[in-house]
């Protein structure tokens, strides 16, 4: 498909569900998200299609949160536009309607993760959502040590699509080649 005269900006936006069996086991908590992901068809692509053009039933739930990873922010130089930033600020405008509870944009700026939570105080009380920014940060600063310290590779099915293994089968046969 020609997009060169398109303007815009392209995502996809689909439902998932992401159940945790043991979130203190974060090798296999890791794994079961990115096989998750991973099952997705076509990385979500076709869910507009299936909910608002077929109005397949049971595709018209709300999530109460939805987080958005809106990439890589970083200045641009245009020879047509000039010197310039990515918005940052009101991904969305303030009087505009919302459809979650809690939005959580992040992105990547000066090589550092940024997230901003977006709430109505109607809704949610500031310092509940601060508790809940700080468990999340720490959350999420285990994750990052967790993977920093390993000196292995860790492999999922889904990094070996054609050869229909499970976890425990995968395991069982890099453990007779390690």
């Amino acid at each position: 498909m020609d997009l060169s005269n398109t303007v815009g900006w392209f995502t996809s936006y689909f439902p998932v569900s992401l159940k945790i069996e043991d979130g203190e086991n974060l090798k296999s908590s890791i794994i079961s998200v990115k096989e998750k992901l991973r099952k997705v068809p076509n990385e979500g692509i076709g869910f507009g299609v299936l909910r608002y053009l077929a109005k397949i039933e049971g595709l018209t739930q709300q999530p109460q949160v939805i987080f958005n990873f809106l990439g890589n922010h970083m200045p641009f130089n245009s020879v047509v536009f000039g010197k310039g930033q990515f918005i940052l600020k009101g991904v969305r405008s303030e009087k505009s309607e919302r459809h979650h509870l809690l939005e959580i944009n992040a992105f990547i700026k000066d090589s550092k993760l940024k997230l901003k939570f977006s709430f109505s105080e109607k809704l949610h009380k500031p310092e509940n959502i601060q508790k809940f920014t700080e468990h999340f940060e720490n959350r999420l600063r285990k994750l990052i040590e967790h993977c920093s310290i390993q000196e292995t590779i860790e492999y999922s099915p889904s990094d070996f699509p054609e050869a229909d293994l499970n976890q425990d089968d995968l395991d069982n046969l890099l453990n007779k080649f390690s």
